[in-house]
Order: C-alpha cells, then sequence, then structure tokens
C-alpha cells in the first residue's frame, strides 16, 4: 500500500487520536513510517471504537479505508472494508445518510471493475435513499449517467446528466457541474459532435480551474488535448497536454503519468515527430504493465509499433503489433485490432511482402466495416432520429387502422341508405303505377331485396375483417396498458407536485418504460418477420467468446436472484460460426431470462456447449430447474401469442412472442430449436447452429481464445 493511504487514513481519525493514550499515539508515529502495519493499526483502531460504543464512527472509517483501498488499486481488500461497513449499518440500523455512502461506494467498487449493471443498480438504490433536491441526489445521478454510457446505453445517460444539471440549478457546487460538463463533453465526443463537446469541455475546464483541484484539472486538460489532436489542432493539443503534464507532481499517480505521456507521444506522432514519441511511449507501457492495465499495455504496443515503421525499424514495429493484436483480441478491443491490421499491411508493404500486405490490409477493411456500423448504431443523433420517427410511425399506423375501421364502416352505411333509397323511390313509383306494373314492381322488389341482402353482407364481412385486424393491435394494447398506465400515474403524480416517494414514483416510471421498450421491440421484430423483412447480417467469429459474453452478462441478475450457473461451453473453443451477433444474443437472452424467471431461489441454471460430427454442427443447451411445462403446452410454446397456464400467473407478463421469436430467429441461422420439460423439476432448451468448416484469414492468431474460461460456476 502507498505511505499516502496512511496520512488520510490517519488525518480521517483525528478524533480519535486526540483521545487516545500517550502510548497509542507513540504507537501510531512509528506506523507513519511503516506501510505494512496499516492492517494492525486499523485493527486498533476500530478496537477503540468498539470499545467506547462508537459504531458510527467505526463504520465511518471502514468506509473511508475502502475509499483509500479502491484508489490505491486494492479492490479485494477495498471489498472486504465496504463489507465490514455493511455489517455495522444493518447491526445498527445507521440513517439515509450512512446507507447512501454505503451504496454509493458499492457502485464505485462494481464501476472500476466493469459491472456495470451492477454498479447501476448500487447508485439507482442511493439515488432513493436522499431527497431530490440534495446534491447527494444530483451526485448519484452523475454517477447513473457513467453507467449508462458505460453499458451503451448514451441516450440514458445524456437525459440523466441534462436532470442532473437542472436539478443542480444555480447551487454553489462547481465541482459536481464541471464533473457533468466533462461527463457531457465525453458523450458528444464518443457521438462524433467533436464541436459540442469542445464546448462542453472548455466549461468544465474553466470551472476545475477555478476550484484548483490538481486532479480534476489534469483530466479535463487531457481531455481537451486527446479532442484537439482528434480535430487536427496538434499545436494547441500538444500546449494542452504539457499544462497536464505540469501537474503530475501534486498528483502522485502512476497512472495519470502513463496517461500523459501516451497521449503526447501520439500528439508527436500525428505532428511527424515520431522519434519523439517513442521514448513516450516506452515510459507509458513500463507503468502499465506495473499496474496491470491491459487496455494501456494494447494501445502502448499498437502506438510503438506505429511510430517505429515511422522511423524505419519495421522488424521491431511488427513484434510490437502483433503484441497488440494477440491481447487485443483476447479482452475484445475491436478498434485496436483493427489499427493493428492497418498498421501490420504498412509494415509490409514498406518490405515488398505484398501477399501479407494485402491480407491485413483485406482484415482491416472488413473489420473497419463491422466498428463503423456499431458505432453509427451507437451515435446519439442517430438513436434520437431514430426514436422519433419510430414514434411518429407507430402514431401514423394508430390512425390509419383508426381510419380504415371509419372508412369501412361509412361504406357500409353509405351502401345501406342507398339501398333503402333506392327501394323508397321505387317503392313509390310502383304504388303509383301499380295498376299497370305489378309484376314488374314485384320482380324489382325481389332484386331490391338481394341486393340489401348482399350489401348487408358485405358489410358483415367488412366489419369481421376490421375486427380480425384489430385483434391483433388489442391483444398487445391490453399488455401495452399495464406500464403506459403506471407510467402515466407516475408522472402525472410529480407534476402535480405530489414529490413524496418522488425517486420510488421515478423508479416505477423508469421500470415501465423499459417494459414498454421491451414490449415494443418484440413487436417490431415480429412485424419484420411477418412481412419477411427479417434479414441476417452475418459475419464468421468464434462461437466461443461471443457466448462467454452473453452468459457473464447476466451474473449480478442471477446473484441477486440467488441462482447457480453452471457454465461449460469448453467444447466450441476455436469453433467458427457464420451468425448474426444481435439476433443470436436475442435467442439467448431470451432462453436465459425466462429460465431464471420461471427459477426459484436456491436453483440452477446450466448453459453447455456442445460440437457434433465432424465440426459439422454446434450444440448449445440451456437447462433450468424452474416450475416446468405442461405436458400439453409443450407442442405450442413455440406457436406465436401461447402462453403456457403454468406459473402461478407469472406468464402474464409478455405477449407471447419471445419464445417465437427465438424459434424463427434460429430457423434463419439455418439452425434447430427444442425443449423438453417436467413439471415442478425444469426445462431444457437445445439450440443446434451449422459450425463453419472454412479457415478464416486470421487463424494463426486465434489460439489467443485459449485464454479464456472453458467452464465457470457460481452462486
Amino acid at each position: 500500500m502507498k505511505p499516502s493511504l496512511l496520512v488520510i487514513l490517519l488525518a480521517g481519525s483525528s478524533l480519535l487520536l486526540q483521545a487516545q493514550p500517550a502510548e497509542e499515539k507513540r504507537g501510531l508515529a512509528a506506523v507513519r513510517n511503516s506501510p505494512d502495519s496499516v492492517d494492525i493499526y486499523a485493527t486498533r483502531i476500530v478496537a477503540y471504537y468498539d470499545a467506547a460504543g462508537n459504531d458510527t464512527s467505526a463504520f465511518q472509517f471502514y468506509l473511508n479505508l475502502g475509499i483509500e483501498y479502491l484508489d490505491a488499486g486494492e479492490t479485494p481488500k477495498s471489498i472486504e472494508s465496504f463489507q465490514r461497513a455493511r455489517v455495522l449499518a444493518a447491526k445498527k440500523k445507521l440513517g439515509s445518510r450512512h446507507l447512501w455512502s454505503l451504496n454509493d461506494s458499492f457502485g464505485m467498487v462494481y464501476g472500476n471493475r466493469g459491472m456495470y449493471d451492477s454498479a447501476l443498480w448500487y447508485h439507482s438504490q442511493a439515488a432513493t435513499i436522499v431527497a431530490p433536491d440534495t446534491l447527494k441526489m444530483v451526485s448519484s445521478m452523475r454517477k447513473i449517467g457513467l453507467q449508462y454510457n458505460s453499458l451503451g446505453q448514451p441516450v440514458q445517460a445524456l437525459a440523466t446528466y441534462l436532470q442532473a444539471l437542472e436539478l443542480l440549478g444555480h447551487r454553489p457546487a462547481k465541482n459536481l457541474q464541471a464533473s457533468l460538463y466533462n461527463n457531457l463533453g465525453i458523450l458528444y465526443e464518443d457521438d462524433g459532435n467533436l464541436s459540442k463537446a469542445e464546448e462542453y469541455y472548455v466549461k468544465a475546464a474553466t470551472l476545475f480551474k477555478e476550484l484548483n483541484i490538481p486532479r480534476s484539472n489534469f483530466n479535463i486538460l487531457n481531455n481537451l488535448g486527446i479532442l484537439y489532436s482528434m480535430q487536427g489542432k496538434n499545436d494547441e493539443s500538444l500546449k494542452i497536454l504539457a499544462e497536464a503534464e505540469a501537474l503530475l507532481p501534486e498528483i502522485k499517480g502512476q497512472l495519470e503519468i502513463a496517461i500523459v505521456n501516451l497521449n503526447i507521444g501520439n500528439t508527436l506522432a500525428h505532428m511527424g515527430r515520431a522519434a519523439e514519441s517513442i521514448p513516450r511511449f516506452e515510459k507509458a507501457m513500463t507503468i502499465f504493465n506495473s499496474i496491470q492495465d491491459m487496455y494501456g499495455i494494447a494501445l502502448c504496443h499498437r502506438q510503438l509499433g506505429e511510430a517505429l515503421h515511422l522511423v524505419g525499424r519495421n522488424t521491431e514495429g511488427e513484434k510490437h503489433e502483433f503484441e497488440s493484436l494477440k491481447l487485443s483480441r483476447a479482452k475484445g478491443f475491436e478498434a485496436l485490432i483493427e489499427d493493428s491490421y492497418y498498421d501490420l499491411s504498412r509494415i509490409y508493404e514498406a518490405r515488398g511482402d505484398f501477399k501479407n500486405a494485402y491480407k491485413y490490409h483485406k482484415l482491416n477493411t472488413h473489420l473497419k466495416d463491422s466498428v463503423n456500423d456499431k458505432e453509427k448504431q451507437a451515435k446519439l443523433g442517430l438513436l434520437e432520429k431514430e426514436f422519433e420517427l419510430s414514434r411518429q410511425e407507430k402514431e401514423k399506423q394508430r390512425l390509419e387502422q383508426e381510419n380504415e375501421i371509419q372508412q369501412a364502416r361509412a361504406r357500409a352505411n353509405q351502401n345501406a341508405q342507398i339501398a333503402l333509397a333506392v327501394g323508397l323511390g321505387l317503392f313509390i313509383f310502383a304504388a303509383a303505377v301499380a295498376g299497370v306494373a305489378w309484376l314488374r314492381t314485384r320482380k324489382q322488389n325481389v332484386i331490391l331485396a338481394e341486393q340489401k341482402a348482399k350489401i348487408e353482407e358485405q358489410a358483415g364481412q367488412l366489419v369481421e375483417a376490421a375486427r380480425n385486424k384489430s385483434k391483433f393491435f388489442a391483444n398487445v394494447s391490453h399488455e401495452l396498458r399495464t406500464p403506459i398506465t403506471l407510467l402515466n400515474g407516475m408522472l402525472e403524480l410529480m407534476q402535480e407536485g405530489n414529490h413524496n416517494g418522488s425517486q420510488e414514483k421515478l423508479k416505477v416510471a423508469v421500470s415501465n418504460s423499459r417494459r414498454l421498450q421491451t414490449l415494443v421491440d418484440e413487436v417490431l421484430d415480429l412485424s419484420r418477420l411477418e412481412v419477411g423483412k427479417a434479414t441476417l447480417q452475418t459475419r464468421r467469429l468464434h462461437i466461443f467468446p461471443l457466448l462467454n459474453r452473453i452468459v457473464m452478462a447476466f451474473e449480478s441478475f442471477l446473484v441477486r436472484k440467488q441462482i447457480r450457473l453452471e457454465y461449460e461451453p469448453g467444447a466450441l473453443d476455436d469453433v467458427m460460426v457464420d451468425i448474426d451477433e444481435d439476433k443470436f444474443e436475442k435467442i439467448l437472452n431470451n432462453l436465459l431470462y425466462n429460465a431464471i424467471k420461471f427459477n426459484k431461489p436456491g436453483g440452477w441454471i446450466k448453459v453447455t456447449g456442445a460440437l457434433s460430427g465432424d465440426r459439422g454442427e454446434i450444440i448449445i443447451d440451456v437447462a433450468d430447474s424452474g416450475i416446468g411445462i405442461p405436458e400439453a403446452d409443450v407442442a405450442h410454446i413455440f406457436e406465436r401469442f401461447y402462453q403456457s397456464s403454468a406459473g402461478d400467473g407469472k406468464n402474464a407478463q409478455g405477449i407471447g412472442i419471445g419464445l417465437s421469436l427465438v424459434k424463427e430467429f434460429t430457423e434463419l441461422h439455418k439452425g434447430t430449436v427444442s425443449v423438453t420439460s417436467v413439471v415442478d423439476e425444469g426445462t431444457s432448451f437445445r439450440l443446434t447452429f451449422p459450425a463453419s468448416t472454412e479457415v478464416s484469414l486470421d487463424a494463426e492468431v486465434d489460439t489467443i481464445y485459449s485464454s479464456l474460461p472453458v467452464s465457470i460456476s457460481f452462486e
């Protein structure tokens, strides 16, 4: 542990030290020169608090200790300290202020570990504890926005940041305001709106400069330096990054030293000063290795490879590029993989090895198209536009449906009125000439009667057609009505000024908004299948890491539901498949979500992978210990809108198309899905997909996937 941690701990316990006897103070003086004694010191401090019956101070001490461990990179010790604080909080029933701090701390831990879903849950819990008009609420909302952005939900992050700024108002909290401006700048930079990002970064930099907080000043200057480099303003970038570097003696952080050297080296390389950039990259590499920052290590290898190529040291450059490629593929850093492919194509071209140059150029182009597609889909502007167009399209469809029904009714009424009018006219005419045209009148009456019957029959058919066409929309509307009613109810209460339990109301509104979005997404997928517009966007990839990512995303959900996961995909290691990632993820998500939803606390879910035949067919099994499906229902569960009678009402949620989408998406991939189930014992789904037998162009580096887990089990 760093000595600075001791200084902070000592400062945070100054009141305690004033009350300690002289021998305790002498022991403390020795601890200041011996960082290894921190655990002993902590034990003595807590023992003193226990003896004094001061549980609140002991709680705060563990909380501060955990935060300092977190800053020092000691995550396991940090979690241990927070767990001790949690025990004290539960034991003594501490107030909302302490519970907010505890949830906020756990949120920071899980955020640092990359478990953004769990971090979002803890920060949301913290937000429900405090009043909506407090700075703690603003702080929680800022962190909630960070987790949304990390989860790839930039629209929700943007809405949360803007709501936090509005709640902040004109309060004297420049640090929070500056942090929100900085986060908004990051959002717009990721969106490609660099001018808007610069506007927010400059606002944040102005506030941080007034506050004179070295670390915050460093962070915003670093962000501005990167942005100016992206804009081609290299001189300004170098100037701003030099200001950030000047703050390093005050910060005394190894990570910050690595970051600023990496970014200065990148700017120098862009300015044509590659030779000067190499020592910068090497210094950053040394630090990233010491703190085991995998992304930083991969990025430094990539930057060094490019710089060495620019100065003519192609052999060394090639070595660094392959190191970056190996690590990036293992960790899923797609942008770095793309850059390394490009650099390798240039290195081989400079050597005259045009075969390998073409190979890596082709790999770069293929991956670049894939990354660009994902980046386009992640743009805030496009997301907002798509949301607005989707809303307008749904409104248009609703109006068209109502108009069509009204027109059908109007035509039926008009035809009936015409028939009656004609009949009445003929009847009057027949009465006038009854003496000479009785037979003709009777014939006309028969014809009119037939016409009327036909018209009435057509009118009935039109009404029946309209009824059948509306039946599906009525079913969907029934499912949509509950979340919409709850959402509107909560919003109306808040609009009327009823702020009692505002956070609970907001939580209900957000939950039902997400439920509404899920239902709409399912209906849209079904609509595309109905009109035959559902297509696959496939690419060849390894099934093993993709399956890992999807299954591991349910970790925090499983832990909260107290369900054990048994995961054994090892048989699929190094297996290639042509697959649409988005639709494959929806298939697995539906099966895993149902397995959790219809399970019980203490139950289990088992996911296994296997290869059948001579690499001919991939088999994925998803089994659970849930409530099972009645035998009479098993044959129908893949039918659209069918809902099983089992489950004590749990199946009432949804509109009965999840498993239908699983079947149709699987068959689009030329695969199959089957199910076996026993009531009260569980259900097992089996998916099969054709494996690819063609060797990938980058097969020589595929061995890096061997570092991924081949089996896992957790509770």
